[in-house]
């Protein structure tokens, strides 16, 4: 990646002494130090007005708009491309391996920086992107498949673009220290899919599952926290570190979570209305602040179209279950100051039916594996220049879910439950030019999350009880950043970012259990998040210095300090380096660390989730089964977690395979304090040396009969599992299951990505490597929870391949999920492998029809899992709702078509 521009003295002397305040004044000048009483108010309150009113801000020219004299010979585009940076001082940002070959006409005269471009560019097969004063050069149609860096924006007016760089808070600059893989437009489109669910999903680096049981039919797996998820949300889980460890961001900003503090739901983010995800495994606390551990997943909405653009969509799965219906809509206009881009979305999916799938043969009936879902929500952006050097963006996004879902447990209690969810989040900020390279970027917003649930549940000859509860959680955010070149020396520009922000959350939940007549639930909880951060980037050389396998040396550094208002003062840095020996090959590495606090779900639910099952394992001496307690759910003597990440990586892109490049990523985690909940299985009397203190003893029956009544006593939920249900006869042993923090985790692995497109065809391989989690609950004990049940596999991978004709378009995809073994019988029996195909055409009519309907008009067929593999059989075991499929590693919907209309106006 090639990055210029030359600054003047008095762009210097303007700026000289803007970083050495910034600092001082950026939490000052959003209103900080009011915050504590009335910050939430404030930060709404500017949020609306962002959203909806201007500001005047009178600034200087831009240099763009000047002209001078240009004298940029003919020849090769990236020679040309150096010889603009000089010449015209702007930032521009391009891939030395995609303009290497490429020719230019060169631009001579007096000419304006945009038409010196234009000119430079003209047969060259590429264009521009421009955000401010940067401009990034890339092919045409280029940015719509999945590439490692993220540079682009959608086709359009390329003077209003914003180019959102995911894992910087630097304008201009493209982090190359570390991985960024972006899933475009064209990219989603091929994958058939009609959820931002199924797209993460097919992530090799994502887990289905996860200790919070964050996922539609997460109440089948062993996730200790699937009570809290009661609108059966889905949330990403990079690297099987927790939904809580992996940072989740919409336009690169924060959403109030969902369940009860749990993780962002994405199912509430319609795929219609997504440009392009972002994914960045790699610790990233010191660049976004606490829960980034294991990584950012930021979905980037659509902004700054133009004209109209409608879809309708209908499917359903062999077997029965699980139709759908899916319609959307999106509108946008452009004018000369500014554009407004609006879009929404309906979609109805059907219950998948437990009757109606052999995974489910043990489940008690009526049961449905995945609910009844109806959701409609949308999106609101708009840009507008308010005078030169000043422009706004503000954004409005709302979903709603209801959701309907039938479970009857083993023992014939029948549960009908109602959720629905409502998120509403508004923002908007501004970009000012202070002269020079420099912006300063203020930005506020307000996020809000209302679930509620309405409960009935019938027993066996008993009246009919009712439960509700109601979660409210509201989250506003405050942020100023100052960016800007810091020097300069030959063609080397040294970036920074620096400022402050805000983060204030809310949460309040009153419920009703179940047969009662008023609420036994009334409780609250706040968070306050005061930052401060900075970073840099450093080319310490480029391929201008002229030095022998040093083509490029980069070094990166950010350091934030959170204070959080119950959990103290933290400091996660990071720092990452780049080096290019020869053209085409980079080698890069980083050191992270970072921070997360306990989440009101993992605080304050052991009031609410506590259960103590009664259940059998296999006794210490390897024979037989015995009964014993298992106690399960939240714990309020949770402490902070820390973690290290190092991550080693290499990127390479040969010269003699024209738009091919391989990526290999190696990272290791070392967790502090991590919060985890034990994988208790069924020989967990037989692990006590892996388990030490977290298994107990009770001496005799009247021991275990006290401690039954002490726990119904407390409130805690007891469930009887043995045949007969024997109760406190013969118990001998306590397993504490709830969620703690454990001594130490270790975990490391290796990604790897390749890809390949020569404009039709596109070519993309995505795997994962896992080679270990090695988890020690207390000190002096470890076990390693890959390969296990309900924990992440060592190896997925993906291929996707397309080809786009002039007409027609045609992919597909081959998912796969490595075996392992059911860690829940004492036999450990292997558990099968699972790979499914994915197919795909489209026709576009207009290239094949002159007919005034058929402009515009396209239409797609698509299959998934088309050899129709069901998912891999796993011995049930004693639980409430016996499945034969594990649920974080697989799916028993099946073979599924789907039919899609879209028409552009």
């Amino acid at each position: 990646m090639r990055l210029g521009q030359p600054s003047t003295k008095n762009e210097v002397a303007t700026i000289a002494a803007l970083p050495k305040a910034a600092l001082r004044l950026s939490l000052w000048a959003i209103g900080a130090d009011n915050l504590p009483g009335n910050g939430g108010n404030m930060i709404r309150t500017l949020a609306a007005a962002l959203a909806t009113s201007t500001c005047i801000v009178a600034l200087a020219t831009p240099a763009a708009a000047q002209t001078r004299e240009y004298n940029i010979p003919a020849g090769s585009l990236k020679s040309a491309l150096d010889a603009y940076v000089r010449q015209s001082g702007r930032q521009v940002v391009y891939r030395a391996d995609e303009v290497r070959s490429a020719r230019s006409p060169g631009a001579r005269g007096p000419l304006s920086a945009e038409a010196a471009l234009t000119e430079l560019l003209a047969g060259s097969g590429f264009t521009t992107r421009v955000d401010g004063n940067l401009v990034a050069i890339v092919k045409a149609g280029n940015g719509d498949t999945a590439k490692s860096v993220t540079t682009s924006a959608e086709e359009g007016d390329s003077a209003s673009q914003e180019i959102i760089v995911t894992g910087t808070n630097i304008r201009g600059v493209v982090n190359q220290t570390q991985a960024v893989r972006s899933l475009g437009t064209r990219y989603l489109d091929d994958t058939g899919y009609a959820t931002a669910e199924e797209v993460v999903d097919s992530i090799p680096q994502n887990f289905g599952g996860g200790q919070e049981g964050f996922s539609e039919d997460g109440i089948f797996g062993t996730g200790a926290s699937v009570a809290t998820n009661f609108t059966y949300g889905s949330a990403i889980n990079l690297r099987g570190l927790g939904n809580l460890s992996t940072l989740t961001l919409v336009n690169g900003h924060r959403l109030a979570a969902s369940g009860f503090g749990q993780a962002v739901d994405i199912s509430q983010l319609p795929l219609a209305l997504i440009e392009r995800i972002d994914v960045l495994a790699d610790g990233s606390s010191a660049i976004y602040g606490a829960d980034a551990v294991a990584g950012v997943v930021n979905f980037v909405l659509k902004s700054d179209y133009s004209g109209a653009e409608t879809r309708l969509r209908t499917g359903f799965a062999e077997g029965g279950g699980r139709s759908e219906f899916l319609g959307s809509q999106l509108v946008g206009a452009n004018w000369a100051t500014g554009n407004v881009t609006v879009s929404g979305q309906y979609q109805w999916q059907s219950p998948l039916y437990a009757e109606d799938r052999r995974e489910a043969s043990g489940v008690r009936l009526p049961t449905d594996l995945l609910p009844k879902t109806e959701s409609y929500g949308g999106s609101v952006t708009i840009r507008q220049d308010l005078l030169a050097g000043v422009r706004f963006r503000g954004n409005v996004f709302y979903s709603h879910k209801d959701l309907f879902r039938t479970l009857t447990t083993l023992a014939g209690r029948k549960t009908e439950n109602s959720p629905t969810s409502e998120l509403l989040t508004y923002g908007g900020g501004l970009t000012i030019k202070l002269g020079g390279s420099w912006t300063l970027e203020p930005y506020a917003q307000h996020s809000q999350q209302h679930l509620s649930n309405y409960t009935v549940q019938t027993n066996l000859n008993a009246a009919p009880r009712n439960g509700d509860q109601f979660t409210r959680l509201n989250q506003d955010t405050a942020d100023l950043t100052l960016r800007g070149n810091l020097f300069s020396w030959g063609t080397k520009d040294v970036s920074i970012a620096i400022g402050g922000s805000y983060r204030g959350e809310h949460f309040h939940q009153l419920a009703r259990a179940i047969g009662l007549t008023s609420p036994n639930i009334d409780r609250g909880t706040d968070r306050k998040v005061y930052s401060s951060f900075a970073e840099v980037y450093v080319p310490l050389v480029n391929e201008d210095d002229g030095i022998s396998f040093i083509r490029a040396f980069d070094i990166s550094a950010a350091a934030r300090i959170d204070d959080y208002s119950d959990f103290g003062s933290v400091t996660s840095p990071r720092i990452g380096v780049r080096w290019a020996p020869v053209d085409g090959l980079n080698i890069r590495g980083a050191y992270s660390e970072a921070f997360r606090a306990p989440s009101p779900s993992e605080l304050f639910n052991s009031d609410v989730s506590a259960n103590l099952l009664i259940d059998r394992a296999t006794a210490p001496s390897g024979t037989g089964l015995v009964p014993f307690y298992l106690l399960t759910g939240g714990n309020d003597q949770l402490r902070p977690e820390r973690a290290r990440t190092i991550s080693l990586g290499v990127d390479y892109s040969p010269e003699w395979i024209s738009g091919a490049k391989f990526s290999a990523s190696y990272y290791n985690v070392r967790y502090r304090d991590r919060i985890v909940i034990p994988s208790v299985g069924v020989g967990v009397l037989t692990q006590r040396a892996a388990f030490g203190a977290l298994v107990s003893d009770l001496s005799n029956d009247a021991a275990a009969v006290a401690y039954l009544n002490a726990a119904r006593a407390n409130g805690v939920n007891v469930f009887d599992l043995t045949p007969g249900a024997t109760g406190a006869t013969g118990v001998r042993y306590i397993v504490d299951g709830r969620i703690q923090n454990a001594q130490l985790v270790k975990q490391s692995g290796i990604d790897f990505a390749a890809s390949y497109s020569n404009g039709p065809f596109s070519l993309d391989v995505d795997a994962s490597f896992i080679l270990g989690i090695d988890t020690s609950y207390v000190v002096g004990t470890s076990t390693d929870l890959v390969d296990t049940f309900g924990n992440p596999v060592d190896f997925r991978l993906r291929t996707q391949a397309s080809w786009h004709g002039a007409w027609w378009n045609l992919s597909g995809a081959v998912n796969y999920v490595d075996s392992y073994t059911n860690s829940q019988l004492t036999t450990e029996p292997k558990i099968g492998s699972w790979t499914t195909v994915d197919l795909r055409a489209g026709i576009d009519l207009s290239e094949v029809t002159s007919d005034r309907f058929g402009k515009g008009f396209q239409v797609s067929f698509a299959v998934s899992n088309i050899l129709n593999q069901r998912a891999p059989f796993v011995t049930p075991f004693a639980s409430l709702y016996p499945v034969s499929y594990d649920p974080t590693n697989a799916s028993p919907i099946g073979r599924t078509f789907s039919l899609e209309l879209r028409k552009t106006w």
